[in-house]
């Protein structure tokens, strides 16, 4: 059973230390996650917003974006309705550069 719901804040806070204080709450849950202390529960709406936030707002590099957004969604503790239908999405949208919501229809 998921401790509770992660949004797209506290995935932003863990993967960009933006800003520190805050990063710091979101890697110890994150840490505890990897653990298996604790478990979360990831809507795919939330993981489309980190992506689009990440490349609009932090120019951040695609395939950069797709690899550390695998190695969560791959986490046994992050829990998802299809954690293999992002999985999928998220290595469309790194080989073929499209959108990520069309990756998810496409997954």
């Amino acid at each position: 059973m998921p401790t509770g719901l992660v949004d797209a804040n506290i995935i932003l806070r863990y993967l960009t230390n933006d800003p520190p204080e805050m990063s710091d709450l979101a890697t110890a849950l994150f840490d505890a996650v990897a653990e298996g202390r604790e478990s979360v529960w990831l809507e795919d709406a939330v993981l489309a917003e980190v992506v689009w936030t990440l490349r609009s707002s932090y120019r951040a590099d695609l395939r950069d974006i797709a690899d550390r957004l695998l190695d969560l969604v791959a986490d046994d503790h992050v829990l998802n309705h299809d954690s293999s239908t992002l999985m999928a999405a998220l290595t469309l949208y790194k080989e073929f550069n499209i959108g990520f919501a069309d990756a998810i229809l496409v997954a």
